[in-house]
Order: C-alpha cells, then structure tokens, then sequence
C-alpha cells in the first residue's frame, strides 16, 4: 500500500457514490481525506473465491449437525417452542430471562424459524439456523468494511474466521440466543466503520444489526448503543463523502419494524415487558468497573483469553485476575499514530473499536446476578475488531504489498474454514446429557395413554429438572400432545400454552420423593437414575464441589408422575 500526502487530494470518483462526494469547494471537487488505499482489482477474483469455500465447508459443518440428531433442553426447548409458534402464534418478544422479562425483541425467532420451517420443523434444523446466522454476520462484516479498504475486508474476513475457530465446536453450532454476539458482533463494528465513512453498505446495516444483537440478549444493549453512537459521530463530523441519506432511511425503517412487535407487546400490556426490564433490571449488586477493566485486561494480554477456551469456560467472571493488556496497549499506540498521519478514515476505525470496548466493559460493569461468562461475550469481538484495525494500520504504515496481503488474508481464510469444518464434524450437539432421559421419559408418557390434552407441573426447583421439564414440554408438543405449562409464565412460552384444557397431570419430582408421592395418588411413568444406590450413597456423602454439584442440580435421579384431573 501506498502513503497518501498529509492534506486532501483527488481521486477517482468512487463508482457506488456516483462520483458524488460532500466538498468544501464551490467547485465541488471530490476531496477525499488522506487515508486507507482503495485496492480492489486484483483481489475481488480471490474474495469471491474464498468467499464459495467459506460457504461450502460451512454448509458442509452444518449438515453434519443434522445426523447427530437433537433435543434440545432448558433455554433452546422453549427456543424451539416460540420458533415454533412463527407465524400461527407470533412471538413479540425475546427470550425468557431468569428476572422474570424476557428480552427486548423476536428477530432471533423470526430468522430462525425461516430456516426451521425450511428444515420441516427438526430440531437439528435450529442447529442449521445457527451456522447459517453466524455466517450471515461474517459475510455482512467483510461486506462493509470491504468498501473502505479490500486489505481491511480480507482481514476482518480473516478475524470472523480466527473467531469461529477459536471458539468450542459445538458453540458455534449452539442457537441459545446470547452466542448472537460472537460473530454478530464483528458484522456491528464493521457496519459501523462503513457507517462512519458514508458508504451505503454501513447505512443499510448498522441500524439493523444493532436492533438484532440488542432483541437477542438484553447485555449487549450498551455495546451496541456505543458503537452505533460512535458511527453517528464519525458520520457527521467528517466531511469525505456524501451522506447515503436513501440508505439510511432505508436502514431506519427496517429497524423500526423489527421494532414493532415489542412496541404492541408493550403498548397492549400491563405491565408491559419494558416496564418490567426498568423495574427488575435495577436491583442487585453489579460487578462494578474494577472487575469489568480486569475481565477486559485479561481479554487484550499477550495472547488474549478470548481466542482460547477459556473464553467460554469462566463460570464467574468476578474471580478473574490482573493482566497486562499489551494489545490494548499496542492498539492506543498505532491509534496515535494513525492519528498523526491523518489518516482519519483508518483513525475512525479506531474511534469505532474504542466505542466497543467501553460499551463492552459498561456492559460488565452492569452485569448483575450471576456474573457468567456467556453474559460478556461481546469482548470477543471487541477485541477482534480491535487487532483487526491495528494489523491494517500497521500494513498500511509498513507499506506490506497491497495483492500479497490481501491474498495471503484470503488463504489463511480458506485454511482455517477448512479447520472449522473439521472442528465441526467432530464436535457433539448442545447440551445432549439429558437426550436419553428426555426420549425415555416421552415414550414412557405414550405408553401411559396420557390424553393428548395434558398439562405439565415442574416442582422440583433443580436445574437438571428444569432441562427435563423444558425439554418434554417442547418434546411432547411435537409428538402431538397439548401441554399446557402450569409452571410458565405466559410472556415466556405464549398465552396458548397457558389456556388448554386440563385432563391430565404430570409432575417431575427428585427421586427420593416417590414415596410419598405415590401415597399421594400418583402414578409413576418413568424414572431417571444415572447412578446405583451405593453410588448415590457415596456422592451424598462426599465432600467436594462436584459432588455437591451433582446433587443441587438434581442429577441424582429424576422421577415423572401422572394423574388424572380430580
């Protein structure tokens, strides 16, 4: 690449601005600031190559999913309930949240149920829907930035990919609805960049983006507003192209109607879903800004924790200690840099990756409850964003051979889409403990002539019983039975589910309390016991934390009951 002169120069028109660009001249000159060298020629044959690979080794990953075979449990069965209800019983929100709301908006329903409906209704369609989100997201993150820089295109292409790779197989098959980010993520900051720098591409998408990310999961909702405030700054405070106005206006209606159902939701409502999000959202201790810089120093140190394992394995963030952020420190140091060159539509980059990472540490400040990992994972993509942008700046600066580069970027795409699909084939369907129990549990019910109006009673507060219950009140509603979900909130799985008649009762209740259960008039249907007794005796008696784990999640056994309805 090549040095632009400090100051303005000419250029070419761009031929997707019409030659039409914002100036200070009475003669409209077209000045375009000093900056990223608009490279396309000889690597738009590679990109578009790379680009078939990428898709087919991903369609590749996808269909090996199906083969598996798949129940989903806890969080994905009741995923699967509301897909499900697109469009006969059109969800308006989000998915359920432990507080008792659910999150902002259904955009993360509605796309996958195109997929899921495609896929006939199979659970393992969700797993489909799943990659093919992910890959949605990266294509519109290489799309936009391409425009501002093909050698920033091929690598945040290349970024997308590190990503994928170096998160656990079965994640980036997994459609639980905080994973949106990791990906999703990239596609927000790249539109945002675009955005910044008036190109068409950004102003259709940055809008969007954000609205499905934000619906998603409700954590996310500071990163977004940052970078979206952050391109809207950038936006109008430069002055190196036309502003897409029809593009814009295009991105903001779509936006408004992806905001539309949550707007009925809480209009025909009382209390209507914000209103709980602003009344429960608030209490609670919150991991504080000292916590949120040390989970963020750990993610930017020499080789930042976000592209390994332990990204997705930290159950409480707040145990997390000191590290050296050395590229966070490398990133403020190239951002000077690229700043004292003038190179602002490279520097507006920057300000956008800046934005991310305080919305993403706001965004773990805030956290409340249990301070698990999956609720800041848009670090990951932040700091992605992050080395992206200062690996162009430093081409840029040391002036690396513009198609070399570029094409080099878009080989090691190939090579680690070629890793992921191998990742891929060998990797488990989420969450697959609870199949068996689940499938034995169901045709248990079949063979019990359990009328097909039925409604299902969780009493046991244990989480494995929680995946249990979720996972056979999706399981059974698609085997033809009507649940009707006694322990539910209608806001969490759809009035429908909350006004069938009831015939039949059925309860899922730890093991141990049988007994009495049975004195009580009920009848057993099927059990689960993954241990023998002096197994079970063993475990209660032993003092450690897995042990301990194993009993409060009430994985020591399992019992599904059944009566009539007095």
């Amino acid at each position: 690449m090549s040095d632009r002169p400090v100051g303005p120069v000419e250029t070419e028109p761009d031929q997707h601005d019409n030659g039409q660009h914002e100036s200070g001249h009475a003669d409209g000159a077209d000045l375009r600031e000093p900056g990223l060298s608009m490279h396309h020629s000889r690597s738009v044959t590679v990109a578009q190559v790379s680009a078939a690979v990428v898709a087919i080794l991903v369609a590749v990953a996808a269909l090996s999913s199906v083969f598996r075979g798949w129940v989903p449990v806890y969080d994905n069965a009741l995923l699967e309930l509301r897909v499900r209800d697109v469009p006969s019983h059109l969800p308006l929100l989000g998915a359920w949240s432990r507080f008792g709301w659910s999150h902002p908006g259904p955009a993360h329903f509605y796309f996958l149920s195109v997929v899921y409906w495609l896929g006939a209704r199979r659970s393992e369609a969700l797993l489909v829907g799943a990659i093919t989100m992910h890959l949605m997201f990266g294509f519109i993150a290489w799309w936009t930035v391409r425009r501002i820089s093909a050698t920033a295109g091929a690598f945040m292409a290349l970024g997308v990919l590190v990503i994928v790779v170096t998160t656990t197989p079965t994640v980036m098959r997994d459609p639980w609805n905080p994973y949106v980010t990791l990906v999703g993520g990239m596609a927000l900051c790249g539109a945002a960049w675009s955005f910044a720098e008036r190109h068409r591409e950004g102003a259709l998408t940055l809008l969007p983006v954000g609205t499905f990310l934000a619906q998603a999961h409700i954590v996310t909702g500071p990163f977004v507003v940052a970078v979206t405030a952050a391109a809207i700054v950038c936006l109008l405070t430069g002055r190196h192209r036309q502003i897409p106005w029809r593009a814009i206006v295009a991105g903001a209606g779509i936006t408004l109607a992806m905001w539309l159902p949550p707007i009925v939701q809480q209009l025909t409502n009382d209390p209507g879903n914000i209103t709980l999000i602003l009344e429960k959202s608030g209490s609670g201790a919150k991991l504080g800004p000292l916590v949120a810089i040390r989970v963020m120093s750990r993610a930017l140190g020499l080789w930042p924790d976000v592209f390994t394992p332990a990204a997705m394995s930290v159950d409480d963030m707040s145990t997390l200690k000191w590290f050296l952020p050395v590229w966070g420190l490398v990133f403020c140091g190239v951002a000077v840099l690229v700043a004292r060159r003038r190179k602002w539509d490279l520097f507006r980059g920057f300000v956008i990756a800046a934005a991310a990472l305080v919305g993403t540490t706001m965004s773990i400040a805030m956290i409340s409850g249990s301070p698990h990992n999956y609720l800041a994972l848009s670090r990951i993509p932040t700091v992605a964003f992050m080395v992206v942008v200062s690996v162009v700046a430093i081409s840029e600066e040391r002036r690396w051979p513009v198609p070399k580069t570029q094409n080099m970027a878009y080989g090691a795409c190939v090579v680690l889409a070629l890793l992921a699909v191998f990742q891929q084939l060998g990797a488990q369907n989420p969450r697959q403990d609870a199949r068996p129990t689940v499938e034995a549990f169901v045709a248990a019910v079949q063979r019990a002539d359990v009328p097909a109006e039925v409604g299902v009673e969780l009493t046991s507060t244990h989480v494995f019983a929680g995946e249990i219950y979720f996972a056979l009140l999706n399981t059974m509603e698609k085997d033809g039975f009507q649940p009707n979900a006694e322990s539910l909130k209608a806001i969490h799985v759809g009035a429908h589910r909350k006004e069938r008649p009831v015939r039949y009762m059925l309860r899922l209740a730890p093991l141990e309390s049988e007994g009495g259960l049975i004195d009580d008039g009920w009848t057993v249907i099927a059990e689960h016991q993954p241990f023998s007794a002096g197994e079970v005796a063993r475990i209660r008696s032993a003092d450690n934390d897995r042990d301990a784990d194993l009993i409060r999640r009430g994985r020591t056994g399992l019992v599904l009951v059944g009566r009539p309805v007095d």
